[in-house]
């Protein structure tokens, strides 16, 4: 599946648009396919990373 991963803080120079590996789903769980998403301040936050807030990296938006 296509992704928006960062690997460090940062501005929008750390985002990577690339392939990742689709989730593994298991049993009770479905597999939803997204056409699109948004952005919103709570990625931009993790992006920039915030004092007292971890974030583990790498992180898919």
């Amino acid at each position: 599946m296509k992704a928006v991963v960062f690997d460090g803080h940062g501005e929008t120079d750390v985002l990577e648009y690339k392939d990742i590996p689709d989730p593994e789903i298991s049993p009770g769980e479905v597999l939803v396919k997204v056409r699109a998403a948004s952005a919103n301040y709570n990625d931009i936050w993790a992006r920039r990373g915030l004092p007292g807030v971890q974030i583990i990296l790498p992180h898919v938006s």
